[in-house]
């Protein structure tokens, strides 16, 4: 059972649905490839990533794949096989990268493909998730409503303010914008979703000193708050496998836009690569890390 399940995991569909007033569900838009683009695990004697989807699933839309759904199915699995007419206006959230602490622009993009005018009642929500994709607290709520000329193409912008989501953001969390209007004149549903990665600040971690086996080293830690707010009882550590033990150390409280520097000495027990690793905890902060490779010579 455990293969079939992996084969409706891998090539499930997103389907979003409209709750009528009786409560009743009506499919409105089915997404075939959201779900199974990657399968990631780490690479072999790489710090990278490697995506074994292949090992999975066969690409999308061929024949292999569609056998391997109806065998599943065949052993009791269902899945939505609802289709839904294209609308003739469609909207998609634009990708972007979002360092943790920074005001951005979430943009829509409309596009309008009929020879008629559209006015497009639009309902965007942000919340934070989880890494598992359980939401959590609100971020954003608006609700513009967006005219397009016929075959016109238009960005809309939304402004989301760190204050809204920086309180609120949960350990390896993220943030899952969901866009759902209607069409004025013909009363169809569109709607999008995204998920955007928070990226954290990052330690710059540096060696200095002879790198061979019993010489001494030094290894310097560098942090810079990049927030409006201070980061107290904050606790750095950092160590490296056959070369330092683990080192730790508490600062009291890191102000806005103030930095820290911490260097430690240490002396390498044994040859080869390795890597010296930092990383900062505190309350406010989680998930802060930094790292550099280094070669000891016998």
């Amino acid at each position: 059972m455990f293969v079939t399940d992996c084969a409706l995991q891998v090539n499930s569909d997103l389907v979003y649905y409209s709750r009528s007033k009786d409560g009743t569900l009506e499919p409105v838009k089915v997404n075939t490839s959201y779900v199974g683009r990657m399968v990631l695990t780490k690479a072999v004697l790489d710090k990278g990533r490697r995506d074994i989807i292949n090992h999975y699933k066969f690409p999308e839309g061929t024949a292999e794949e569609r056998r391997v759904l109806e065998k599943a199915e065949e052993f009791g699995c269902q899945r939505e096989k609802a289709s839904v007419p294209q609308a003739d206006v469609g909207v998609e959230i634009l990708a972007l990268e979002v360092q943790r602490g920074d005001d951005f622009d979430l943009e829509l993009q409309f596009t309008n493909h009929s020879s008629q005018q559209r006015v497009v009642d639009i309902y965007i929500s942000g919340n934070v998730v989880y890494y598992t994709g359980v939401p959590s607290a609100e971020v954003i709520f608006k609700t513009p409503v967006v005219k397009l000329e016929p075959q016109q193409s238009k960005k809309e912008k939304v402004v989301v303010h760190s204050k809204d989501y920086q309180s609120k953001l949960v350990e390896q969390g993220n943030l899952n914008f969901i866009a759902t209007g209607k069409v004025q004149e013909t009363g169809r549903i569109i709607t999008a979703m995204r998920v955007v990665t928070v990226h954290n600040p990052k330690l710059t971690v540096q060696v200095t000193g002879s790198p061979r086996v019993a010489e001494e080293m030094y290894v310097t830690v560098e942090f810079t708050n990049p927030f409006r707010f201070s980061l107290e009882n904050v606790y750095v550590r950092v160590e490296g496998p056959g070369i330092m033990s683990i080192n730790t150390k508490q600062y009291r409280i890191i102000g806005p836009g103030s930095s820290i520097t911490w260097t430690e000495r240490f002396s390498p027990r044994r040859p080869g690569t390795t890597k010296l690793m930092a990383s900062l905890d505190c309350a406010a902060l989680r998930q802060v890390y930094g790292e550099v490779e280094v070669t000891i010579q016998p």
